[in-house]
């Protein structure tokens, strides 16, 4: 038994007895270090998990992140390149209109000064 002594085959001490209190304390105190032990490891492992479930939701917004600003980027280049593009076109119909101007007006100022002398190969010089 817990309380008897190993020295004397008397019979055992009452659970009321000092020494048997001392052991069922010395008992509950194992018991709950254990219990403590237990719970800390428990609590433990539940920090490990959040920690882990925390670090793979962080990637994922990272990894989000990442290619939201991609797909920024690349809107961003092709406004630039449609930009381009466009002010490329309007340059040549400013190139165009100015031609056309031009030879409109070299036309019709040689209708309106209307000089044109044959030469002696009959050809008119303007």
């Amino acid at each position: 038994a817990v309380c008897s002594s190993a020295r004397s085959p008397a019979p055992p001490p009452p659970l009321s007895s000092p020494r048997c209190m001392k052991s069922a304390l010395d008992l509950l105190s194992l018991g709950a270090s254990f219990w403590s032990i237990h719970e800390t490891r428990q609590t433990h492992q539940n920090a490990v998990q959040v920690d882990r479930d925390l670090h793979v939701r962080g990637l994922a917004a990272a990894a989000e992140h990442h290619y939201q600003q991609l797909i920024a980027e690349l809107l961003a280049a092709a406004k630039e390149a449609d930009r381009d593009v466009w002010e490329q076109r309007n340059g040549q119909f400013n190139n165009l209109m100015l031609a056309s101007i031009l030879m409109f007006g070299v036309g019709m100022s040689a209708i309106i000064e209307g000089n044109f002398d044959l030469n002696d190969s009959g050809m008119a010089v303007i």
